[in-house]
């Protein structure tokens, strides 16, 4: 992009600012705490390659968007709260995962004791097929 169409599209969007906070429109333009950049680059006839290439756009936008919507920042402490709970969680899933590996291992040797007990009256019921007599 050319320098001089780079600053022509930062005063195309310098204008587009002021008449959205004329109007008093810019939530409308919002998505996820931020200006839609393609919705305005299509309102505008700019390519959206422009915001890669532009740094005074981009400089321009995120001062809006923080003046606009509020700069949301992240604190220590919410990240660490958010840590806390994550860790709680992962010691939480293994003690449940440990729990269930306990029990799949006591069934699996239920299973196999009920195996070889089945195969111990199959082989008793051979023989009363075959004689017609139980043996003691």
């Amino acid at each position: 992009m050319s320098q001089g169409r780079g600053i022509e599209i930062v005063a195309l969007v310098e204008t587009w600012i002021a008449e959205r906070d004329l109007a008093g429109d810019y939530e409308d333009y919002e998505r996820q705490g931020k200006v839609n950049r393609q919705a305005l680059a299509v309102e505008l006839g700019f390519a959206r390659s422009c915001y890669s290439t532009n740094s005074k756009l981009l400089e321009l936008l995120h001062a809006t968007e923080c003046r606009w919507f509020g700069e949301k920042k992240q604190t220590i402490n919410s990240y660490k709260a958010a840590a806390e709970r994550s860790d709680k969680k992962a010691t939480e899933t293994t003690a449940n995962n440990n729990k269930l590996i306990e029990e799949i291992a006591r069934l699996k040797a239920e299973n196999l004791s009920l195996r070889r007990q089945l195969e111990r009256y199959a082989a008793m019921d051979e023989v009363i097929q075959a004689t017609g007599l139980v043996r003691p």
